[in-house]
């Protein structure tokens, strides 16, 4: 991740204050010029970009979160609720939605119905066409701090302090056909040896896919102090995959942690129990 002039959020107000500009947190002409001086006093390129180097220097690095992310792709400003608000939850989600996070956003960005996104969205492989253009990648749709509807526990504690993470991925497949009846290719399906919510099969999760979400899942834990062993963690050790179909959301509101949607309401099938993502979630 690259913060450069249109970049916004938190962590450009933090490379502002130490340039010496008004930390508004929208990277401008100004912060630019700070940049560059900063650079050029340290012997560093100047380009007026903040990549890893310059906020190794600023002693930033372990501060951004979203330094993880590939690009930032945001959403309209009336499209998300800006914040800040402190974190104190990581929601899993899946889009039920094709490889491409940054279509996935667009969608978001026209739904007139109420303003839905989670913060990010890491892409997938391609149902049919298995192109692995977009796999693993992270892209940040909205500034670190603010949230969008995305758990549909209402606009309590949970859903406003929580970080979401969608995956992209088609969702549930029936008779060899995702839900919107496009064919898929054998390597893309997973078997479960139980049914989740009603379906055997789904859309697998990709291993790049789980590498982002595991790296940057740990990554937000150690930024907000979010305890990874709260919630679904302790369903899948006591229960195995049917942690992920444990729907407990008052448990949720009083314990913070890390949840899937699933856990949240039962409605949903995203996260489903692919074995690879148990391995992950249990190495945590």
């Amino acid at each position: 991740m690259v913060y450069r002039i249109g970049s916004q959020g938190a962590i450009v107000a933090k490379i502002q204050r130490i340039v010496g500009t008004t930390p508004d947190g929208i990277f401008g002409i100004q912060t630019e010029r700070g940049v560059r001086i900063f650079q050029a006093q340290r012997n560093l390129i100047v380009d007026g970009i903040v990549g890893k180097n310059t906020l190794m220097a600023m002693g930033l690095l372990h501060d951004c979160v979203d330094c993880l992310a590939t690009a930032q792709h945001f959403l309209p400003s009336h499209e998300y609720n800006r914040g800040p608000v402190p974190k104190h939850w990581i929601i899993w989600h899946h889009t039920a939605g094709w490889d491409n996070p940054y279509q996935v956003i667009d969608l978001w960005a026209s739904d007139r119905r109420a303003k839905v996104g989670t913060e990010y969205v890491i892409g997938g492989q391609h149902p049919f066409t298995e192109s692995d253009k977009y796999d693993g990648m992270i892209v940040q749709a909205f500034p670190e701090g603010g949230y969008a509807w995305h758990t549909g526990t209402g606009m309590n504690e949970l859903h406003i302090q929580s970080v979401g993470i969608e995956l992209c991925n088609i969702g549930p497949i029936k008779n060899g056909k995702t839900y919107v009846d496009t064919d898929i290719k054998p390597s893309q399906i997973c078997t479960l040896d139980k049914a989740f919510r009603g379906t055997a099969q789904y859309h697998k999760y990709s291993d790049k896919q789980l590498h982002a979400l595991g790296t940057l899942t740990v990554h937000l834990a150690n930024k907000y102090n979010i305890d990874l062993h709260e919630g679904l963690y302790k369903w899948v050790k006591d229960k195995g995959a049917a942690g992920f179909d444990m729907v407990n959301q008052g448990y949720a509101n009083k314990h913070k942690g890390l949840y899937s949607h699933t856990n949240l309401t039962m409605g949903k099938s995203d996260c489903f129990p692919q074995p690879e993502i148990i391995d992950l979630l249990l190495s945590l």
